[in-house]
């Protein structure tokens, strides 16, 4: 049977069991999958997790039955070493760097919290509170330099506010995913009565978890503003360039195995034929994959099968097992701690609440702000840091999904969801607008996003175009825009967002839509909808460059007026880039962890 409502009472009450219809072994979770393995057995009620009526598994088997992978209270396992870019279900250890003293072995465990590794200390040790640097935020920043430090023998605590969920864990439950792993919605009003909604990463591995893991480079005109905005330098004192990244893309893209998806499923092929009616064309993109990727198209509710490489079961898997590493998760960083020295304030360590809502106080000599471009500023704020140029200059990569509706099938939800791009307008003089194809949001998104002409759809018009969900492709345009937007705390210490497009950046906007309409239409499409303002890429907010009256750090990623305190997420960058950003954020990231390893341990970082 497989429906709770098929279950029948038992014709005797099991020992186990604590309530009517679910066993003891299942207390610790009301989850309907827990309650529906539970079955009627030769007149008594087991558990299909339980230990107590099955024979122990095997301790060689590294993963046992898919009710056990579903449990949250099981027994622990270890795992067999693989490679270092496979999922984090086999971790191996690389070569062992200097090691600090008091560092200590982290284990592979399976918790109550669904975590992979977990230190010893969130297994009952002692919790240690002095580390050379601690992290905050785990994502393409955070997740890359607390692993590029540890691997450089450095002490690194690094803290998540989200969970740690592991490869075996992810499944397409659209609503459970976006409760498990995102942040809650955030809506800012505009000028019109409309709203741009944000998207981003909540658990281990940030947004780069969540995300497509589309892998470009910022293009030459992108990086070419940053000296403009806030007068940022390289090292040389010359304007920062392109360049000035090459060593740094190159590095994490050896590291995460960047590779060229030209494994296009039909419905790409479909939006191709509008793109070439109108002049245009697309090509493949790059990613972070391997070829685990299966093209679920699951991307968004993290990956199945570890074919996504995010920073979880890259660059924090891999530093693991060296035992530098300290991983708390459920850990929200409350304030920064500074202290007053005879050369100035500096960063002494930070304040966190973890999840029983235990307050810590743990001390470091660096720390690493990685929270993400809308939770930095205000994390900063409130460790009472002031600057002019603090949460403001805020770019939103403004976006919206364009989805075609065909007479044949597309199945566009079942395809890796970014395989192709059309560059032709990404210069702000050809447009200022990249398209990518060809994916559709899942079901929920889709029908609570979806409009026309007449505004969004509901009733029987979003009945019909949901039942044919399967005939849409897709198209997703994103607009370069100019930093606008702001982000900050009122009186009560509340978020508070404020977006100002400008007419250059409403013309780009609704040029890119246009275009995305007509393509699909030029392909064939016999109705076109397309979704309000959505932002997943934010960037800015504590920009980096020379000058402190227009930039938060320096060019290095340092506070300005701040020793010991540094930025390295997507709020460093100036000016907004072109393209999906994960990649150079992570460049950044790398290039500050090279600087970082020279300063605390005297020896370069892997990246040198």
């Amino acid at each position: 049977m497989s429906s709770m409502s098929a279950v029948r009472a038992p014709p005797r009450r099991c020992a186990r069991r604590s309530s009517p219809g679910r066993c003891a072994s299942a207390r610790s979770c009301m989850s309907m999958r827990c309650w529906r393995r539970c079955r009627p057995s030769r007149g008594r009620w087991r558990c299909r997790r339980s230990t107590r009526w099955r024979r122990r598994r095997p301790t060689a088997r590294s993963h046992g039955t898919s009710a056990h992978r579903a449990s949250r209270s099981c027994a622990r396992w270890r795992s067999r070493p693989t490679t270092a870019t496979s999922s984090p279900r086999a971790v191996p250890a690389p070569a062992p760097g200097p090691r600090s003293t008091s560092s200590r072995r982290a284990r592979w465990t399976s918790s109550a919290t669904g975590r992979g590794w977990a230190s010893s200390a969130e297994e009952g040790g002692a919790m240690k509170n002095d580390f050379d640097v601690i992290v905050i935020g785990s994502g393409a920043g955070g997740g890359v330099v607390a692993g590029e430090l540890a691997q450089s023998g450095c002490d690194v605590l690094l803290l998540e506010t989200g969970r740690h969920f592991t490869t075996e864990s992810f499944k397409r439950f659209e609503a459970k995913a976006s409760h498990d792993l995102f942040w809650p919605m955030r809506f800012a009003p505009l000028p019109d009565g409309d709203v741009v909604a944000f998207l981003s990463g909540r658990c281990v591995g940030g947004t780069t978890t969540v995300n497509t893991k589309v892998a470009l480079r910022a293009h030459e005109q992108d990086v070419a503003k940053w000296h403009a905005a806030t007068g940022l330098t390289n090292d040389e004192g010359k304007a920062f360039a392109l360049t000035d990244l090459e060593p740094y893309y190159r590095r994490v893209e050896d590291l995460l195995g960047v590779r060229e998806r030209s494994d296009w499923e039909k419905c790409v092929y479909t939006v191709r034929k509008g793109f070439r009616a109108l002049g245009a064309d697309l090509e493949p993109v790059l990613s972070y994959t391997s070829n685990e990727c299966q093209s679920y198209g699951s991307c968004l509710q993290g990956c199945p099968t570890g074919g996504g490489k995010s920073t979880a079961i890259t660059y924090i898997a891999r530093a693991l097992p060296l035992g530098q590493l300290d991983l708390r998760t459920q850990a929200t960083v409350e304030r920064i701690v500074f202290e007053d020295t005879a050369s100035g304030r500096r960063a002494a360590g930070v304040e966190y609440v973890d999840a029983s809502g235990t307050r810590h106080v743990v001390k470091a000599r660096t720390v690493v702000a990685a929270a993400g471009a809308l939770n930095t500023p205000q994390m900063l704020m409130r460790s009472g840091l002031r600057s002019p140029a603090l949460g403001r200059h805020i770019g939103l990569h403004p976006a919206r999904l364009a989805y075609g509706l065909f007479d044949e099938i597309q199945d566009s939800h079942r395809v890796y969801p970014i395989s192709a791009h059309c560059m032709k307008f990404q210069r702000d003089e050809d447009g200022g607008f990249v398209l990518e194809a060809s994916t559709v949001m899942d079901p929920i998104a889709f029908a609570t996003t979806v409009r026309d002409e007449s505004g969004p759809l509901w009733g029987q018009r979003l009945v019909d175009a949901v039942r044919a969900y399967r005939r849409y492709a897709g198209v997703l345009a994103m607009v370069n825009d100019e930093n606008n937007a702001s982000v900050g705390i009122d009186a009560q210490g509340a978020e508070r967002i404020e977006v100002n497009l400008n007419a250059r950046e409403r013309q780009r906007i609704d040029a890119a839509l246009n275009f995305s309409r007509n393509a699909l239409r030029a392909a064939g499409a016999r109705k076109v909808y397309w979704t309000g303002l959505i932002s997943t890429h934010t960037q800015g907010g504590c920009r980096m460059g020379d000058d402190p009256a227009r930039s938060v750090v320096d060019r290095h990623g340092q506070v300005h007026g701040v020793a010991g305190l540094y930025v390295a997420d997507a709020s460093l960058i100036p000016r907004t880039v072109s393209v999906n950003p994960s990649l150079t954020v992570m460049a950044l990231a790398t290039r500050l962890a090279e600087r970082l390893a020279m300063e605390l341990t005297e020896e370069p970082s892997p990246a040198a």
